[in-house]
């Protein structure tokens, strides 16, 4: 498998270009862990502490057969917790001339 050095797909070990961005894919195929960037996607070394492509502070490195199907699921996650959140703020309405606290309970 090939890793997308711009945007993190992985391809198939026989692509020259990436399927989702079209960047020339490296010649080597990277096996064991990596840190992928969860700013720009970019993976890098095991090693590495900052991201090579933006600068971003790295993570615990990810095994390579993690999906970034894996990934997404962590960020629904985070959106539906902040939907959660904005769900239960209050909002209040006027009924015949009076104010009414309504919450969702």
């Amino acid at each position: 498998m090939k890793i997308c050095q711009n945007c993190g797909t992985k391809n198939s070990k026989e692509a020259v270009f990436c399927e989702n961005c079209g960047a020339k894919l490296p010649e080597v195929v990277v096996t064991g862990k990596i840190k992928k960037c969860r700013n720009c996607g970019y993976s890098n070394e095991e090693e590495a502490t900052f991201c090579g492509n933006c600068g971003t502070k790295l993570t615990e490195p990810i095994s390579s057969a993690e999906t970034d199907d894996d990934m997404d699921s962590e960020e629904k996650q985070d959106e539906q917790s902040e939907e959660l959140e904005e769900s239960e703020i209050s909002t209040n309405e006027t009924i015949d001339d009076q104010e009414v606290t309504k919450t969702d309970e």
